[in-house]
Parts: C-alpha cells; structure tokens; sequence
C-alpha cells in the first residue's frame, strides 16, 4: 500500500544511557551497563539485533572495553535507537529480520553522518546474524535493501562480495506485477 514496513530510527538522548525500543512488541529499556548491551546471543531477547547492531557498527565493543557513559561521551551523546515491523508476521520467510537489521545498520550510519555502501551493509548484517547466533544468510538483506527486481550471487567462502545485477523490464509488466502482488 505504498508504505515501508520496516522501519528504524535513531536519535541522540541527554543523558548518558543507550535505549532501546521496538514498538512493535511494546519493548523499551534504557541501558547503562555494558554487559548488558554486549550480550546479544539469545534470540528470544528483543534487543538482540539492536545490541547486534551496535557492536558490527563499532558502537561498542564486543567484549570487554569501558562504560556505557564513556562511549556516550564519544559520541556526544546518550543514544536512541527504535525498530518497527509493520503488519508483517515473524516467521514470515520473508527475510524481515535480515532486512531490518540492514535498516538499523543504514539508520545508525546516517546518525554519524557516514555514507555506507550496499556491500558494507550487506557485510555487516551478516556480522550481525552472526553475533546473535541466529546464522543467517547473504541474499535477504540485499533483496530488500536494494530497490526492484535483481539477480543476486556471490562466490563461496565466507567472505560475501554481493553482486547485484538489476534486471530490466518493460513498465507494463513491473504494473502487471505491481498488481498481481500481494
């Protein structure tokens, strides 16, 4: 219905404490410890790709480093960051978790006012796939993260270089398509 179902958003807070919300479940918790926000291995956490994120984005470190409050004072400032899934059902196999955690990736970057690449995104999606230990492909995120329809491949190994090739059709059948869409 020409909307995004997928959404993500960040923005600076006052006080020296990373949140994290997902308004879609309801979830929101304000973190000042850094252990807590490192531990992203469980699935079942609602924040589990926020927390993903934040690390494959150099946020904050993997393992061991210093205090919520003094990467705050890095960055200038306490930090927001709000994921929204709508009217998609999880479990879908539409590739939803993969395509939003792209979007936190995309979302934090232009906070920073940093450009990143489709292939960097794609890099670090899978990253945090990894760290969250749910495993997840390549192709998901690089299916929704670049507009239309596209031929996507990558050699073996486990470093992905996506190519993405877009394919061309006529506009009478990207309409026909369009409408025959659910």
């Amino acid at each position: 219905n020409g909307c995004l179902p997928i959404e993500a958003a960040v923005k600076k807070l006052d006080k020296p404490v990373i949140a994290l919300a997902s308004t879609d479940i309801g979830a929101y918790k304000e973190f000042d410890d850094l252990a807590d926000l490192q531990d992203c291995r469980n699935p079942s956490d609602p924040f589990a790709l926020h927390k993903a994120g934040l690390i494959a984005c150099g946020l904050i470190p993997q393992q061991g480093g210093v205090s919520v409050e003094s990467i705050c004072a890095c960055i200038g400032s306490g930090l927001y960051l709000n994921t929204r899934v709508i009217d998609i059902p999880k479990g879908s196999g539409l590739g939803t978790s993969s395509i939003l955690a792209g979007a936190v990736v995309k979302a934090l970057f232009a906070a920073a006012d940093e450009q990143i690449s489709d292939n960097e995104t794609f890099s670090r999606v899978l990253c945090m796939e990894q760290l969250m230990s749910t495993g997840g492909g390549w192709q998901d995120q690089a299916g929704g993260i670049v507009p239309g329809i596209k031929l996507l491949s990558t050699r073996p190994g486990l470093t992905q270089t996506i190519h993405c090739e877009k394919c061309l059709i006529a506009e009478e059948t990207l309409k026909e398509l369009n409408h025959r869409f659910a």
